[in-house]
C-alpha cells in the first residue's frame, strides 16, 4: 500500500493521472491533507488542484485557502475568489464563508455586504462556526433592505439547486 501511495503521488505531482476511482480520490484527499498538515504547501496543492477541477467541494476550498494565504503559490485573491465560488455553489459551508468573508473585506472583488451577507447566511443555515457572527456583525452596516435584498439572493440560489 505504501508503494501505491509513492508511485501514486509521484504521478499526480507530475500531472499524469486523472483522478478515476472513489477509492483514488480518497487516498489523494488523504495525502493532500497530510501534506497540508506537515506545511508542505506545495506539494499540497500540486495534489489538491487536479481533484479541485475534477468539481470536488473539499477540494476547491482548500485550493482557494492556498490561493487566499499564498501557501505552496504566490498569493492570488482571484483564483481564491474563483474556486471558493465554485466549492460555495455546490454549497460548502466553509467556502461560503470565506467567500462571504472575501466580500466583506473586498479581497479579490469590490467590497460589497449584500453579496458578503447572502454567503454568510447561507454558511449560518448550515451551522458553520462564526458565520452567525459575522454575518450578523455585517448587518449593522446595512440598510433593512439591503439585507431584504441578500436574503432574496440567498434564497434564489437555493431554490435554484432544488
Amino acid at each position: 500500500m505504501l508503494k501505491l501511495k509513492r508511485i501514486l503521488t509521484s504521478m499526480i505531482l507530475m500531472g499524469m493521472v486523472m483522478i478515476a476511482s472513489a477509492s483514488e480520490l480518497e487516498l489523494c484527499k488523504i495525502m493532500a491533507a497530510q501534506t497540508y498538515k506537515s506545511e508542505d504547501f506545495a506539494s499540497a496543492m500540486r495534489i489538491v488542484k487536479p481533484i479541485a477541477e475534477q468539481g470536488n467541494m473539499e477540494a476547491q476550498n482548500l485550493t482557494a485557502a492556498l490561493y487566499r494565504d499564498g501557501q505552496g503559490v504566490p498569493q492570488n485573491y482571484a483564483e481564491a475568489i474563483k474556486w471558493y465560488r465554485r466549492a460555495a455553489n455546490q454549497g460548502h459551508a466553509g467556502a461560503q464563508y470565506n467567500f462571504g468573508l472575501m466580500h466583506a473585506s473586498g479581497r479579490g472583488v469590490p467590497m460589497n455586504l449584500i453579496i458578503a451577507y447572502k454567503w454568510l447566511n447561507l454558511s449560518a443555515a448550515q451551522s458553520f462556526e462564526n458565520a452567525t457572527k459575522v454575518r450578523d456583525l455585517a448587518r449593522q452596516y446595512m440598510t433593512s433592505a439591503d439585507v431584504d435584498k441578500a436574503q432574496k439572493l440567498g434564497s434564489e440560489l437555493v431554490a435554484k439547486k432544488e
